[in-house]
């Protein structure tokens, strides 16, 4: 149950970091990357970090953003896998 009385300081988060081949989902740009970090107490309690083969080229721009190329991306595992 969420405590609304918690202060932000002592609540458990989890931050998402989603990268992407590119800011269009219905012409195709799929998930290539995701990172989790569980914080709590103050500190860092776990972490998830995994590549995702997107199944398709990498835009031009997405890569200038996040420095992900094909290659790097070619021998992880596709997203329905990882999800």
């Amino acid at each position: 149950m969420l405590d609304l009385e918690l202060d932000l300081a002592q609540a458990p988060l989890v931050f998402l970091d989603v990268e992407t081949t590119g800011l269009e989902p219905g012409e195709g740009d799929r998930v290539c990357e995701i990172a989790l970090l569980r914080y709590a107490h103050g500190r860092a309690q776990d972490a998830l970090h995994q590549l995702i083969n997107p199944q398709r080229p990498m835009s031009p721009g997405a890569f200038r953003v996040h420095g992900l190329s094909d290659e790097m991306l070619r021998a992880a595992p596709p997203f329905a896998q990882v999800a």
